[in-house]
């Protein structure tokens, strides 16, 4: 009697261990694709922002947010900074681009 409540109480553990990884993996990969969705985001800013500095160089913004359906992306160019940032926000993801216009190259804050 005293043993087959012992394996029912490690089967239990057992059961409560693998659900919380289950939910634990479930949560990093919505949130993984919450912030693939907010990265996407960013970069569609970043090229509607060289899109405009290509049709006016002197173009600035303090923040300037395009919605889309999925979320929104603010693009951001101080007045005369070589730089361009752009942020995409997805649910409760964020993804901040800075993009270096002499250098022509972008990376991930």
């Amino acid at each position: 009697m005293i043993s087959a409540i012992i394996i029912i109480n490690l089967l239990l553990a057992v059961s409560i261990a693998l659900t919380k990884l289950a939910y634990d993996n479930l949560a990093a990969t919505v949130y993984y694709c919450e912030r693939l969705q907010a990265f996407y985001l960013a970069e569609a800013g970043l090229n509607i922002g060289k899109n405009q500095l290509d049709l006016d160089p002197n173009w600035n913004s303090p923040g300037k947010t395009i919605s889309f359906e999925a979320g929104n992306a603010n693009i951001i160019r101080e007045k005369n900074k070589n730089k361009l940032y752009s942020y995409g926000t997805y649910k409760r993801a964020l993804v901040i681009l800075q993009y270096d216009l002499y250098a022509k190259k972008w990376e991930e804050l």
